[in-house]
């Protein structure tokens, strides 16, 4: 066990802020592995991926601090206060989380947490994948204009409002009237659904029909499904913005959705099949331009406007109406 103190820790965790703050361009990863840090307060840090292996967070001050990602294998939390923390796809293998107070935390199974809190299962990659390629969706999508994918490209798949504040601002393809119902909050976060960056998982579906008269200038962005290991997100079982809409905030509920239109060749049978075709997955904040993959476009115009876009470009018109 390493001695860490408070300078030395504050240095460590400055570093850290600008290694994420910059995309891991300066600054540097916080190592915190074996270092003591009992009854340290780390209350809202961002230590999202940080090597925190062996640490001693015994009886820490950890409310709301974010471990996104973060190594806490064979860590020591016992007695610690994760009120409110997130613990999505942080490794927790081996870690002792006894008479720690975990009320609000995010990112634990509830099956781990009652029956083995010291060897909790996340969320994992393979699950998040295998749950929706069962259910026929290889993938998921983002509609967007053609003048928009070269800054989707460098900046990713933004939210409404860091979209809308960028210097370039984004071609807007939606409807004014259902936007406005996406400044609502959604039921598990409290955050508004503008805060999300928004995927289909259909994208052939009813606001691709309505757009059907431009769709020569419309893209459809393929996005892994590994987007939800490494992201917060919410799924629903039909267009957010929609009243009737359900809201999940895991795969637990992967059968909620109505699969059967969401696999139909139509919506139109269906009982309030027009929202259903539109289920998304929002992702909290944005989709990063790794996991953008193909991009698909009608118009062969517009395949070879983005010919040198630096992403593989491709024809398809079984995709569109």
């Amino acid at each position: 066990m390493r001695d860490i103190t408070d300078g030395e820790l504050n240095k460590i965790l400055k570093k850290h802020e600008i290694w994420i703050a910059t995309d891991w361009k300066e600054g540097e990863k916080a190592d915190l592995s074996y270092a003591n840090l009992s009854g340290a307060n780390l209350s809202g840090i961002r230590l999202c991926e940080a090597n925190l292996c062996s640490a001693d967070l015994s009886s820490a001050d950890l409310r709301k601090t974010d471990f996104f990602r973060a190594d806490l294998s064979e860590a020591d939390l016992s007695e610690a206060d994760l009120c409110g923390a997130m613990l999505y796809a942080a490794d927790l293998s081996g870690a002792d989380l006894s008479g720690a107070c975990l009320e609000g935390v995010k990112g634990l199974t509830k099956a781990g947490l009652i029956e083995k809190p010291s060897k909790v299962v996340i969320n994992s990659e393979k699950v998040i994948k295998d749950s929706f390629i069962q259910n026929g969706a290889l993938r998921l999508w983002h509609m967007t204009h053609k003048e928009n994918i070269q800054s989707i490209l460098e900046h990713g798949i933004l939210n409404h409002y860091d979209a809308h504040s960028l210097l370039v601002k984004p071609v807007d393809i939606s409807d004014p009237d259902a936007q406005r119902w996406r400044d609502k909050t959604e039921p598990y976060y409290h955050r508004k659904i503008h805060d999300y960056a928004p995927l289909y998982i259909n994208p052939r579906n009813p606001m691709l029909y309505v757009r059907r008269d431009m769709q020569s200038e419309l893209c459809l962005i393929e996005v892994f499904l590994s987007v939800m290991f490494e992201s917060e997100y919410l799924i629903t079982d039909g267009n957010a913005a929609a009243s009737a809409t359900q809201f999940f905030d895991s795969v637990n509920h992967i059968k909620e959705l109505p699969w059967d239109v969401l696999n139909g060749t139509s919506w139109t049978h269906y009982d309030d099949g027009k929202r259903k075709k539109c289920a998304e997955v929002l992702v909290y904040p944005k989709v990063t331009p790794k996991h953008i993959g193909i991009v698909y476009c009608y118009s062969r115009t517009t395949l070879n406007t983005l010919g040198n876009c630096g992403r593989k470009v491709e024809l398809s018109h079984n995709l569109f109406f």
